[in-house]
């Protein structure tokens, strides 16, 4: 075989993946330099001065971000007395070079990663505090940076609720004892679980399940004709009692496409079973399953106005009562004396918002919506069709910040 053959075969060989990787090196850095000096070319609008009387919200992907970008306007409004928060979305541990770096590894553990994300915090906090923010104004959201994560969360709320009926609520010199409800407390209890996956760059979907406990205790007064002069007498306060309990649980999907810097899209759906236990002879248990969904799309017509359209749908069709659903089959067949809220009803919703925001402490919106509500069965429907609708409504709120 000819020596100088396989010579020139060996250099074109090695010439041409450098030649490729040269020229797609060069493409890519001249795009970059346009693309930087497409953005020259745009004019910003003039900011004004923070003032003592705002309040200001930076929005952070990663730590560092809030000073590359917002550094000049922190320390503006921290000297000028302007309440100032920054929200951290992540922690900037999901780049794998930037954590190999730090810890001269190429083998990587989980702990590797926590170890990095602290350290980013300690940094992020050293740097806010020298543009003179305190440290107790920026919050880590603890979203992950990419890729597949789980969290758990509980949360517990407590409502209560009081009334004072005067006279008026009273018999009325009728001798018939009537009940009046004087307390309504709730105590929720809810843990969850979710995933949140990020396939693609402008693409995030998050996965949740709940399970969540409520309970209803009431208190109340007979109210007799003698009471109604100088309101209720301690003789005829009634015990609280636990009046029902709900239990449900609750999966849900969402998923978020954000196409362009100025337009997202995002579509939600969940499906709640739901079941109320109640000692009350006039309410008996039952058990309520229903879906719910929405889809919006909202785009930013500028940087103070924009327009929000919405889609939502609520649908149940399988109420039962005391374990057996409604009969709608038999003629005559007896009908419970309770019903369901939303029993077998489906509803659907349009809405368009347009906000706009007039100020940087005044906001003003304009929505226009369109509803309807069908209850369906003749024997499942106990309002008669009285419940169904079809509604329009047009309102307009302005939201003031001090």
């Amino acid at each position: 075989m000819n020596l100088k053959l396989i010579r020139r075969t060996a250099l074109v060989t090695i010439l041409l993946p450098c030649l490729y990787l040269c020229t797609a090196s060069g493409t890519f850095l001249y795009r970059i330099h346009a693309d930087n000096r497409a953005q020259t070319a745009i004019s910003l609008a003039t900011m004004s001065a923070p003032t003592q009387a705002q309040s200001i919200l930076i929005i952070s992907p990663h730590p560092d971000d809030e000073t590359l970008a917002c550094g000049g306007l922190i320390q503006q409004a921290t000297k000028s007395g302007a309440s100032v928060h920054v929200a951290m979305l992540t922690n900037g541990d999901g780049f794998r070079v930037a954590v190999e770096r730090q810890y001269r590894k190429l083998h990587l553990n989980p702990d590797d990663y926590v170890r990095f994300a602290a350290l980013r915090q300690q940094e992020c906090y050293k740097a806010l505090e020298n543009q003179g923010l305190n440290r107790s104004h920026v919050y880590y959201l603890g979203y992950p940076d990419r890729g597949l994560s789980f969290s758990l969360q509980g949360y517990y709320s407590e409502r209560e609720e009081s009334y004072a009926p005067s006279a008026l609520n009273g018999p009325g010199g009728s001798l018939t004892l009537r009940p009046t409800m004087l307390e309504h407390d709730t105590n929720t209890d809810d843990i969850n679980l979710r995933m949140t996956w990020h396939p693609l760059g402008n693409v995030s979907t998050v996965t949740r399940y709940d399970l969540r406990q409520s309970e209803y205790f009431n208190a109340g007064v007979r109210w007799t004709p003698t009471a109604i002069a100088g309101g209720p007498p301690n003789a005829a306060m009634l015990p609280q009692v636990e009046s029902s309990d709900v239990s449900s649980q609750i999966i849900s999907q969402s998923v978020t496409w954000s196409p362009m810097a100025r337009l997202y899209v995002q579509g939600s759906a969940s499906y709640t079973l739901a079941k109320t236990t109640t000692n009350c002879q006039l309410v008996p248990d039952s058990k309520n399953n229903y879906w719910s969904g929405s889809l919006s799309a909202g785009y930013a017509i500028d940087n103070k106005t924009d327009l929000t359209a919405t889609y939502t749908y609520y649908g149940v069709n399988n109420y039962t009562q005391q374990g057996a659903p409604y009969d709608t089959t038999t003629p005559g067949a007896d009908i419970p004396n309770a019903m369901g809220f939303g029993l077998n009803t489906q509803e659907h919703t349009v809405s368009l918002a347009l906000t706009r925001a007039l100020t940087p402490s005044m906001i003003w919106n304009l929505r226009y919506a369109v509803m309807n509500s069908q209850t369906t069965g003749a024997l499942q429907d106990q309002s008669g069709g009285f419940n169904d609708f079809t509604a329009q409504m047009v309102s307009t709120g302005l939201q003031i910040r001090f």
